[in-house]
């Protein structure tokens, strides 16, 4: 694809191309299961299907087709493109302050009652600090009523992290926290199901769409909270690829989409 966009105007078929890898939880292991919920845990949590686009894929595909509610503040194509901006530059454009929500928040009396319940909030608040921990991403519309997802206020993303499948004395078996800010609450988005109605959550996996560095930058913390070593075993250094959309200069002849597929 890098060399058809090379080629001379006159010649050119391919105006560009995006990826999307596969769901994070499909490289297992050390990925065996990845839940979303919001800081409380309440009233359920979702398995989520975790995917990395190319920061460029609105741009390639039906943009007209990425429909967010009418107050998000990104509804435009480069709201994916931004999920790829390395952290340190994306807290410039937000508080710091705004992110550590725990920071300071007393943990309830009745979670001593309850400690399973209130095991994700206690270990968030020991981690509000860790600004590694913080994601950026778009989540469906429909976990808005489900579990009160909003732009700017991080869900929970819980991982369970394996470094074997089989049962084993010697298999390692870790959960890693960490918390996803929705950059917008998507109702619709080319290749991808997202949906607004409430209902989609319960019968579906809601999809989470975040920037490839992301989607890595996870995928080592599993790694490492695993005990694996990624090198000896050859494990994925960037997102892994499922599908590749592919844009072609307007006026493309039959002829020359055929070739392009046989090439």
């Amino acid at each position: 694809m890098d060399f058809e966009k090379t080629r001379p105007p006159s010649e050119r078929v391919v105006e560009d191309y995006a990826l999307a890898s596969w769901p994070l939880w499909n490289i297992d292991p050390p990925v065996l299961r990845v839940d979303l919920t919001n800081l409380v845990n309440f009233p359920q949590r979702y398995s989520a299907e975790t995917i990395a686009v190319s920061a460029n894929y609105l741009d390639v595909t039906y943009s007209e087709y990425f429909v967010t509610p009418s107050t998000d503040g990104c509804r435009h194509r480069g709201c994916v493109a931004e999920l790829d901006v390395p952290y340190a530059e994306a807290l410039k454009s937000r508080a710091k302050q705004s992110l550590n929500v725990l920071s300071g928040y007393a943990i309830p009396a009745w979670c001593e009652f309850s400690p399973g319940f209130c095991e994700t909030l206690q270990f968030l608040q020991e981690q509000s600090s860790v600004k590694d921990n913080y994601f950026d991403a778009l989540v469906p519309a429909s976990l808005g009523p489900s579990i009160g997802a909003e732009v700017g206020t991080p869900l929970v993303m819980n991982l369970v992290c394996q470094n074997m499948r089989t049962p084993s004395a010697s298999r390692v078996r870790q959960y890693v926290y960490l918390q996803i800010v929705p950059k917008a609450l998507v109702s619709k988005m080319p290749g991808f199901f997202f949906s607004s109605y409430e209902l989609v959550s319960s019968v579906s996996n809601p999809m989470v769409i975040v920037g490839p560095a992301a989607f890595q930058r996870i995928f080592d913390m599993c790694v490492a909270a695993a005990g694996m070593n990624a090198t000896a075993l050859g494990l994925p250094t960037r997102p892994p690829k499922r599908t590749m959309h592919v844009k072609l200069v307007p006026k493309v002849t039959e002829k020359q989409r055929i070739s392009l597929r046989t090439e």
